[in-house]
């Protein structure tokens, strides 16, 4: 008799390789990704924010460094690097270091740790020593909150690129573009060679330009689209995660006080007949009147000379707390002197925008998520409003005070809830001041939204949740 050979064993997949190094198993959709993506050198990462692509991107890393790679550096906004010091903590065999502070303290540091974590702004100062460094090693290189990338003609994108020539990438944003033109610096790394360049770009997709030689109309999106697709991997987490609850999405309209309103609009007028009499008015002038009407509204105080003023939107702060009970509630506004004057107004808040340090912005997170008493937080977007996690397990309310600029801004900050962990329906509150320049400004999110959608899925329109009764 001739004895039966043995049947050689499937080789493992490239999650199963690394999977027992993690300390829990991903989901099924996160392990297809890591499978899908493992054999590209330029890889998107498009997973809606609260799906996990800080794992799953690891978990593609850890493959890359059992095959030839030597070392990983990971780039983000600084608020995310202590969350993905503690993340990789948990992770068996890897070491990391979290390469920030000052120049002296910088130089200092060994760059031998197998993760590099580091803001952005370091890697771009730190440019000639990270590439004289690490420049000659088989690098695996991760931009998480890859929105810092979008333009092409940015130094990000740069310096970005010029390093990472030759290393194998990884874009990570659940929330890719804000406007069609964001997918050309998307594509040029991810999908090199689909464009030839900018103007190839520009020729295929401008339909239109306005007066101000801004794109008012495109073209060929669904080619742009399919563009999007190459090397890349586009999750949301409505498809996916099907037990976390619904949105309920509320516009909020609300007048200002009589006097307010009176005050704004003779300050409106006062801003129009400042503006060049005659001759071409450029974008510049305009987005800085933009800008100048929008904090009119919540700073009435300021703007009237008289502090004790207190606007009506700090009125529907009041009473929303007050329906909540002892609920909490994350306050999200776009302006610098609205986020003072709210935490200032409001004794027990605590805050994260732009002038609060680092530290104390961590631990403005810490005290919301672990101290009861503490209800209120106020929250820039671009500050807080990208990476943050742990809200979720506290918190199910947010309310936008001032409409946020884009749509991606929008889902970034409710993403901050609405995230896997979360375990009520979110209550999305939109606040907008009538005839104010809120109404145009939420107006425009709703249309910039519906472009987007044409470009790469998203989770349901802006416009059908707000006014269509439905939740995303």
């Amino acid at each position: 008799m001739t004895p039966q050979r043995a049947l050689a064993s499937p080789a493992p997949t490239p999650y199963e390789a690394v999977r027992e190094l993690l300390p829990f198993r991903l989901y099924t959709f996160q392990e297809q990704a890591v499978n899908t993506l493992a054999v590209c050198q330029n890889a998107g990462l498009y997973l809606d924010v609260g799906t996990g692509k800080t794992a799953t991107s690891t978990a593609l890393a850890l493959y890359k460094l059992k095959q030839t790679h030597q070392q990983v550096i990971v780039l983000m906004p600084p608020i995310l690097i202590t969350g993905w010091g503690r993340w990789l903590a948990q992770v068996k065999g890897t070491t990391h270091l979290a390469y920030r502070g000052s120049p002296a303290e910088r130089s200092a540091m060994r760059l031998d740790k197998l993760f590099l974590l580091m803001s952005y702004q370091i890697f771009k100062r730190d440019f000639e020593r990270l590439q004289r460094e690490l420049g000659h090693k088989a690098l695996v290189i991760i931009a998480d909150e890859a929105t810092a990338l979008k333009s092409a003609v940015s130094d990000n994108h740069r310096k970005f690129c010029e390093f990472s020539a030759g290393h194998d990438v990884m874009l990570l944003t659940g929330t890719p573009i804000t406007t069609p033109a964001d997918g050309y610096a998307y594509c040029k790394i991810v999908a090199p060679g689909t464009y030839r360049s900018l103007a190839h770009f520009e020729n295929m997709h401008v339909k239109e330009r306005d007066f101000f030689k801004k794109v008012s109309a495109w073209m060929n999106l669904d080619v742009l689209a399919h563009n999007m697709r190459i090397n890349a991997v586009r999750i949301l987490k409505e498809d996916v995660l099907l037990e976390l609850p619904k949105v309920i999405h509320t516009p909020m309209f609300y007048d200002l006080h009589p006097e307010h309103q009176r005050l704004y609009t003779r300050l409106v007028d006062e801003q129009l007949l400042r503006l060049p009499d005659g001759g071409k008015i450029d974008a510049t002038q305009i987005t800085a009147l933009m800008h100048a009407c929008g904090q009119i509204v919540l700073n009435w105080g300021h703007f009237s000379g008289y502090a004790e003023k207190i606007a009506a939107g700090i009125e529907l702060i009041e009473e929303l707390l007050q329906e909540l009970g002892e609920g909490k509630l994350v306050v999200f506004s776009n302006y610098r002197m609205t986020n003072q004057l709210l935490h200032a107004h409001f004794k027990s808040s605590v805050a994260v925008f732009g002038d609060i340090s680092r530290e104390k912005q961590n631990k403005a997170l810490d005290k919301f998520i672990d101290d009861k008493a503490c209800r209120l937080i106020f929250m820039q977007p671009r500050s807080a409003g990208y990476g943050i996690n742990g809200l979720q397990h506290v918190c199910s309310n947010v309310l936008f005070m001032e409409p946020p600029i884009t749509s991606t801004d929008f889902q970034q900050c409710l993403a901050r809830l609405h995230r896997d962990g979360q375990r009520l329906p979110v209550n999305a509150r939109m606040a907008i001041a009538e005839k104010t320049i809120q109404v145009r400004q939420f107006d425009a999110l709703l249309r910039k939204d519906d472009l987007v959608g044409a470009v790469i899925r998203n989770p349901a329109r802006l416009r059908d949740v707000f006014f269509g009764g439905g939740g995303s």
